[in-house]
């Protein structure tokens, strides 16, 4: 499940250490596991463990106050677990105040493409 991407290295920005820590893991979610979901440029990882729609909620969020952005483009894949999870990131980006370009269901190249030809 393909959550979230940026244009620049997320791992890279000042701070981001902590937004791992602000996403507020669940009791009894492995440390190593989850933080092995973010990636330089996107985060990933297997559903149901350590990807859970609760995980995926606190997710939008932090990243609504780390990346400080007024907008974000935001797809999904065509797994089973996607609409789940695609819901959870946006009710969290949106709770924060981040508006959402939904782009449903859509190739990583083309949302790759999204992050530079939206206005987010």
């Amino acid at each position: 499940m393909l959550l979230a991407l940026t244009t620049e290295p997320l791992l890279a920005k000042e701070g981001a250490g902590e937004i791992m820590e602000s996403v507020g893991w669940p009791m009894g979610l492995d440390r190593k596991k989850s933080a092995a979901a973010f990636k330089a440029y996107d985060i990933r990882g297997i559903a149901g463990d350590p990807l859970t729609p609760d995980f995926a909620y606190r997710l939008g969020r932090a990243l609504a106050t780390f990346l400080d952005c007024d907008s974000l483009a935001v797809a999904r894949d065509i797994r089973e677990s996607g609409p789940a999870l695609h819901s959870a990131f946006i009710k969290g980006l949106t709770s924060s105040g981040v508006s959402v370009h939904d782009l449903g269901i859509m190739p990583t190249g083309a949302l790759y493409h999204a992050t530079v030809a939206l206005p987010v």
